[in-house]
């Protein structure tokens, strides 16, 4: 794409000069070089569509081995929290999935809504460092 808008940058400095460049017969070229630099970029926007739909696809399909894989876990830690006798083992299992769950929302699934510079809620930012003197 950044060839694209080298070109169109191009044409349009090049266009200024409309009328000399229809007596030196390369308006024509300019006109098919503008043609063909809207068909690539319309090339480009398709590949990027048809890539667009096989990701998510593949996105799908990971979110469903996932919660799957989640569901698992889940009913995992329940059975052995209830079936464990020792009730704080168990206590202590079930707390720990919850941090691990908690650390991976957190740092595995960017919020939308928090920019990069915006740290959680719980993280102080760092506090610059003063300069030796």
């Amino acid at each position: 794409m950044k060839e694209s808008g080298l070109i169109d940058n191009m044409l349009q400095d090049l266009l200024q000069y409309e009328r000399q460049l229809n007596r030196l017969g390369l308006l024509i070229v300019a006109n098919q070089l503008k043609a063909k630099n809207d068909e690539v970029r319309q090339l480009i926007a398709q590949r990027n569509e048809e890539r667009m739909e096989q990701v998510l696809g593949e996105l799908k399909a990971a979110r469903a081995a996932s919660d799957v894989a989640y569901a698992a876990v889940v009913m995992f830690t329940n059975a052995y929290a209830l079936l464990n006798p020792d009730r704080r083992e168990a206590a202590d299992l079930v707390k720990r999935m919850q941090e691990d769950l908690e650390y991976f929302r957190r740092h595995a699934m960017p919020d939308p809504h928090r920019t990069r510079d915006t740290a959680p809620d719980d993280e102080e930012p760092e506090q610059p460092v003063e300069p030796a003197e």
